[in-house]
């Protein structure tokens, strides 16, 4: 079978920039004028084992930054392949980047577009959906084994109020390592603004890291991540703590098992309590985190669908509005740029 990332790389040598090697297969995501790949590709000196996505369409890039169309001429040359029109929160979706996963997915500086001032709820929470989207897709496109998904993102307020560790926890990962990012570790990367009246210029980056998460060994094999998602929202507070049920004892505390657990005591829609203990990889069978009792309705019995709290008034605007923003953006994109659907 092809496939859509080629192994091979053109140095004997394996070259290191960073966090990246030239032997890792590596996906870019919500690139600008794909200034950071070419400096991966340019200290690799090949780009044979990367995957640079953006959202813009090709043309609508091509007007948004000066740079962008001689970055992608040059990431071409090296081995690169280049995606355009690729949404973080359905890229899972794409046939083209589910072929194979992934050592490392990147995205820098992720944002949800400049819509209201960035401390207000409104566009916090706009971030947030983006997050959660994203980190929805990556699980999907990462390998399992030695994957890690990097997200850069700037520190203090409001960035903070964004909850990047609490989402990424939701879906599965655990944080492995936060550093601190700096400009001069890339060369040739320039941060750009992306959105605005002014796409082009680069904004002040500041206090920043790149957050490194893993898929959390314990959580791993979980079979349905809504369930998942519901579950950990229910042990985000402290609950109810008597009658517990524990995973057998002995047991290695995977999803699967946690799974079994719950549908062999869910007989009914009555709330159950539940005690959920995962292993961190390192320690394996031991407890990962502080072990959290709560109760919560069925889910995931052999005869019912997973019940999942329904979207409060809040959520559902909240939803309405990012797809009516999405849909005036490729409007304005098919009438004055040439349109915006997925291409090489």
């Amino acid at each position: 079978m092809d496939s859509f990332i080629d192994h091979e790389v053109a140095a004997s040598v394996v070259k290191k920039r960073r966090h990246y090697t030239s032997k890792q297969t590596i996906l870019l995501v919500g690139e600008g004028d794909f200034s950071f790949s070419l400096s991966l590709a340019s200290a690799f000196g090949s780009a044979t084992g990367m995957v640079a996505t953006s959202l813009d369409s090709k043309d609508w890039l091509a007007y948004k930054y000066c740079s962008a169309t001689s970055n992608v001429e040059r990431l071409r040359q090296l081995g690169c392949r280049v995606l355009h029109g690729i949404d973080a929160t359905t890229m899972s979706k794409n046939r083209s980047l589910r072929t194979n996963k992934c050592d490392r997915i990147v995205y820098n500086f992720p944002h949800a577009g400049f819509i209201c001032p960035e401390t207000s709820a409104f566009q916090i929470e706009l971030h947030k959906h983006l997050l959660m989207g994203f980190f929805e897709n990556a699980r999907e496109l990462l390998s399992h084994g030695h994957g890690e998904v990097h997200v850069t993102h700037k520190q203090g307020y409001p960035y903070s109020k964004w909850e990047l560790e609490k989402i990424a926890e939701k879906n599965g990962f655990v944080l492995v390592q936060a550093s601190r990012f700096r400009l001069s570790h890339y060369p040739g990367y320039v941060n750009k603004r992306g959105a605005g009246s002014h796409p082009d210029r680069t904004f002040f980056v500041g206090r920043a890291s790149t957050f490194r998460f893993k898929i959390d060994a314990g959580l791993r094999d979980w079979p349905d991540l809504r369930s998942l998602q519901m579950v950990y929202e229910f042990f985000a507070e402290t609950g109810n703590n008597t009658s517990a049920i524990k995973v057998a004892e002995g047991t290695k505390a995977t999803g699967p098992a946690i799974t079994t657990a719950i549908m062999a005591t869910n007989d009914s829609d009555e709330k159950i309590c539940l005690t959920v203990e995962t292993a961190r990889p390192a320690l394996e069978s031991m407890i990962h985190r502080p072990v959290h009792t709560t109760s919560f309705p069925a889910i995931n019995t052999p005869d019912k669908k997973c019940k999942l709290p329904a979207d409060d008034k809040s959520t559902a605007i909240l939803k309405l509005l990012i797809k009516t923003v999405k849909f005036l953006v490729r409007v304005f994109s098919a009438l004055f740029i040439g349109g915006e659907t997925p291409s090489e």
